[in-house]
């Protein structure tokens, strides 16, 4: 973040209210928040970001450990990554082809609606949010201002994913659409259906894929399966083949750490008794002391008493 405001220059953000967004079928009104970069911002944005990479030795730290989860084999050091690092920011500083951007997000009572990233080649990229309670879909557009595309060309026109959450049921649809050269629009769908059944003590997974037009299904695939709870499970005894150690711990090391715990909540006990002791000895101390005070204030309520009788006498 830090990076990023001493780059970018205020004069580069914008806003604008009451924006009318056409999102599927309706019209919202929302508020637009704006940045605009051109292909020097962008790549003095790039360079510091990665520049601050390379003097940060936590977050190399991170990346190294996800490389040793993704390939364990691997045997890259951080001076390895320090110097790949180098060469990104090289090949960034000599790309001529880079290209300015602006990006607006969509914002209706404080929630994201939308984002778009246009290009100075008049690429459009939208990302449409639609969020309730149970539910969320999230719709990627890709808008290309080329219109000469040959007969046997087809691009890629949006993504759709959308998940639904009720009653122990998730259903997640994942959608490609691609459009034609004739203007014909082509989907590609994914569908998995999770259903848990607490009755039956069982789950159903639906699996279905088809690739169709808005007229005919070309291709269709449903695989059903059905886990359901026994209530009779048999356990293989266990072996060094068919089981790991997840600790070396022998029954001595196990007697020797409890008689530890053992000895420890004895000191910690030996320690609050102590405590508590203190505290009883004060607590009578201060009984003592406000009893004193009391009777310092009574006898001097007696003396004041006896002295106004004999005035009076």
């Amino acid at each position: 973040m830090e990076v990023i405001n001493t780059q970018i220059s205020k004069e580069n953000y914008y806003n604008k209210k009451g924006v009318t967004l056409q999102i599927d079928d309706k019209q919202v009104q929302a508020n637009c928040y704006g940045l605009t970069l051109n292909k020097e911002e962008v790549r003095n944005i790039v360079v510091a970001i990665l520049n601050k990479l390379q003097q940060d030795p936590q977050t190399l730290n991170i990346i190294l450990t996800k490389i040793m989860i993704i390939n364990p084999q691997t045997e890259i050091t951080e001076q390895n990554l320090i110097e790949d690092i180098q060469k990104m920011i090289t090949k960034v500083q000599d790309l001529e082809d880079l290209q300015g951007i602006a990006i607006e997000v969509y914002e209706v009572q404080g929630n994201l609606v939308q984002m778009v990233i246009k290009t100075e080649d008049e690429y459009t990229y939208k990302i449409s949010y639609e969020t309730n309670e149970n539910a969320i879909r999230i719709v990627f557009d890709c808008i290309n201002p080329n219109t000469s595309i040959s007969t046997r060309n087809i691009t890629f026109k949006n993504l759709e994913l959308a998940k639904q959450t009720s009653e122990g049921k998730t259903d997640t649809v994942v959608i490609l659409a691609f459009e034609s050269s004739n203007g014909e629009i082509y989907k590609i769908s994914y569908r998995d259906i999770v259903d848990s059944d607490t009755v039956n003590q069982s789950i159903t997974n639906t699996k279905a894929i088809n690739i169709s037009d808005s007229d005919t299904t070309y291709f269709a695939i449903k695989l059903n399966s059905v886990t359901k709870a026994e209530q009779e499970v048999t356990i293989d005894e266990l072996t060094s083949q068919n089981s790991a150690i997840i600790n070396t711990y022998t029954p001595e090391d196990t007697t020797e750490l409890l008689q530890r715990i053992v000895a420890r909540l004895q000191t910690l006990y030996t320690k609050k008794l102590q405590v508590i002791n203190e505290l009883g000895q004060l607590q009578e101390q201060t009984q003592i002391i406000e009893q004193q005070e009391n009777e310092i204030v009574n006898e001097g309520q007696t003396n004041t008493v006896i002295n106004t009788i004999t005035n009076i006498l």
